[in-house]
């Protein structure tokens, strides 16, 4: 893979994700605890991956999920997130 304009300067030449990865992060609103993950690229699936992690981690902690907001990026609509097991 070849190295983006970042590195060479060179605009003219693209190469497809170089340099590029998401981070998600999730903040309980209550204790203001955060939980970050980081990811190669942006979907669904990632998304998904992303909420089931984060809901594991919270309940680690003892925190119970109530309800979700998110800036409803495209991977975060109701009918595309998984729902985690019951507690």
């Amino acid at each position: 893979m070849a190295a983006g304009h970042r590195v060479t300067g060179n605009r003219q030449s693209r190469s497809r994700g170089a340099g590029w990865e998401v981070l998600f992060v999730a903040v309980d609103a209550h204790a203001r605890i955060a939980f970050t993950d980081l990811y190669p690229e942006e979907t669904k699936q990632s998304a998904g991956k992303f909420l089931l992690n984060a809901h594991a981690y919270f309940k680690s902690l003892g925190v119970r999920l109530k309800r979700l907001l998110t800036d409803n990026g495209r991977h975060f609509t109701p009918r595309s997130l998984p729902r985690p097991a019951s507690t």
